[in-house]
């Protein structure tokens, strides 16, 4: 393939993703009220700096053993 064409394949990708999400935050908008969708933000921000967390803790642990 040329790179032309990946990058509109790229292209339609990204167009395409961003619809779902706009699709289905519309969606969670019309299924529940303001405080639901707050409280699930707010849940998924914790979830994802609990992940970040995790995985910095895992990388200075590999850090830590490579280096013995």
């Amino acid at each position: 393939m040329n790179c032309e064409s990946d990058d509109l394949d790229l292209e339609f990708i990204k167009k395409k993703n961003k619809m779902a999400r706009r699709n289905f935050q519309e969606y969670l908008e019309k299924r529940l009220n303001k405080t639901e969708i707050a409280e699930i933000k707010k849940q998924a921000l914790q979830e994802k700096n609990t992940l970040q967390a995790l995985q910095d803790n895992v990388a200075i642990a590999l850090e830590n053993y490579m280096e013995q």
